[in-house]
């Protein structure tokens, strides 16, 4: 009986634990009318009310950059002080977008969004379907 409990909470941890993979890193990719230009502004704008920040910006990508929350953080330091060390003072906890944009041959617009240690995977995917939906201008 015990260990089938364990089992079954061994279960529920690695099963939470990809759940939380899935939704910390990801790729997606849609097309759009909106000039490159137009699809990084825009996305740069709607990552700026998350208090993302613009890490690097070129003429067919952007970086934006999300530093570690300071509530985990503290709450790592708290429950095991060197995990909470390590959270805070490296790049484990920061979280990365790198959105890449190119025009097809049809005149649209390619756009790949990648992020990395960030859990915004719905964010991504509703400015995705807004891109989606832009008429071209």
């Amino acid at each position: 009986m015990t260990t089938g409990i364990v089992i079954l909470l061994l279960l529920l941890v690695a099963g939470l634990l990809i759940w939380i993979l899935y939704q910390s890193s990801g790729l997606l990719r849609a097309v759009t009318y909106l000039s490159p230009t137009g699809v990084l502004d825009e996305v740069v704008d709607l990552f700026a009310v998350n208090d993302w920040t613009v890490q690097h910006k070129a003429r067919d990508f952007v970086v934006l950059k999300k530093s570690p929350s300071g509530v985990a953080g503290c709450l790592l330091l708290v429950l095991f002080f060197p995990v909470g060390l390590a959270y805070l003072l490296t790049d484990w906890g920061t979280g990365k977008t790198t959105v890449r944009v190119w025009e097809n041959n049809q005149g649209a617009t390619k756009v790949e969004i990648v992020w990395q240690n960030a859990g915004i995977r719905r964010q991504v995917e509703e400015a995705i379907h807004w891109l989606k939906e832009q008429e071209k201008r």
